[in-house]
């Protein structure tokens, strides 16, 4: 069966190679200062590199021109019998330790920022089969609906290199998702927006790989990407896996071992009083909070919004509240936030009326 990996992409691209020393310092900093401004940062796939401030750079013309043909020439030449190996991308050394096979798909989740979205482009490409075109998909999540705008990416001549650092590249053109609120310098845009983008792009990847005719099995790989995003992750895959009753796997680099980790998910479905709190919450933030599968739900009209004390303890983990005020108003968690994306996907697809009457009753 051909498989899906949805990869959390991380920047270990400039982490890794600021570890060569002094010119590996000075070299990571002249490639990120090189890519387009963070209000820019979608130039990096809707502009050509040699419209990038950074193309004309000298230090890009040994193996270049410019910093993306530069960027895929080195990290393509190292491979897994190179001394330089260990300063691979995380994605790729991952992989290298998987059977990769052209059938197989890539999905990959990326900060939206030069650094984020420049480290995902150029994995992707790598991972591709020659002349087959990254995507990247821009997505727009509404509690009901999504909007899809996929931008074939085309970095011309910068991609003509035939160099790949696996024995083996997909043959279908990886996906790439910029996850809005995955911003490293803002907590809070994680907590409030950041979670709820990346785990509904991760649900709506894993239901789509296995509504299809010929099913294709999905694996997440969290080597690269934010630490603080992967107990989220493996919680959101848990219920994943009971409300399709499907089987799913993790998957990690061990720190310095260059071996992978492979953890398999157990089925856990979210209580219906858990999915009912954390909308009742949702409702109360938000009035203008329409979702038409839940239109008629009781809980619109009659949810109270609770206090923190008045949460059944094993709730808890979903709401956040300051208890040294008189009466602590409940928010959502990043784990609340990330349960309310599993809920609104449950809710807009296939199955929509099946949980929409599980959620009633």
């Amino acid at each position: 069966m051909p498989k899906l990996y949805i990869i959390s992409v991380g920047t270990s691209l400039f982490t890794n190679y600021a570890k060569e020393g002094k010119e590996g310092e000075q070299g990571e900093k002249d490639l990120a200062g090189s890519l387009p401004a963070p209000h820019a940062y979608s130039d990096l796939w809707k502009k050509p590199p040699e419209q990038w401030p950074g193309y004309n750079k000298p230090r890009f013309y040994a193996e270049g021109p410019g910093p993306a043909q530069w960027a895929l020439r080195r990290w393509g030449a190292i491979t897994s019998s190179s001394d330089q190996w260990p300063h691979q991308t995380a994605e790729i050394a991952s992989l290298a330790r998987i059977d990769l096979r052209s059938e197989d798909r890539l999905c990959l989740l990326a900060s939206s920022t030069p650094r984020g979205m420049f480290s995902a482009l150029v994995n992707a490409y790598l991972l591709s089969s020659p002349g087959i075109k990254p995507q990247v998909c821009e997505w727009t999540w509404e509690p009901s609906t999504a909007k899809k705008n996929t931008i074939d990416v085309d970095w011309g001549a910068a991609a003509l290199t035939s160099m790949r650092p696996l024995s083996c590249a997909s043959d279908h053109p990886v996906q790439i998702i910029p996850i809005q609120g995955l911003d490293p310098g803002d907590r809070e845009s994680f907590e409030t927006q950041g979670v709820y983008q990346l785990i509904r792009s991760l649900v709506y990847f894993v239901i789509s790989a296995l509504g299809k005719k010929q099913k294709i099995e999905p694996e997440i790989i969290f080597t690269g990407g934010f630490k603080a995003s992967v107990p989220i992750i493996t919680q959101a895959a848990i219920w994943i896996a009971d409300c399709w009753d499907c089987s799913m796997r993790m998957k990690a680099l061990y720190e310095d071992s260059q071996q992978l980790v492979s953890t398999p998910i157990l089925a856990n479905r979210p209580s219906k009083d858990a999915c009912r709190a954390a909308l009742a919450v949702r409702v109360h933030h938000d009035r203008n909070y329409i979702h038409k599968d839940l239109a008629n739900l009781d809980l619109f009209a009659t949810a109270q919004k609770p206090n923190v004390g008045s949460v059944e303890p094993s709730l808890q983990p979903l709401f956040t509240g300051d208890p040294a005020t008189k009466a602590p108003a409940i928010k959502l968690s990043v784990l609340g936030e990330a349960l309310i994306a599993i809920i609104e996907t449950l809710l807009s697809g296939e199955t929509a009326v099946y949980w929409r009457n599980w959620l009633r009753n």
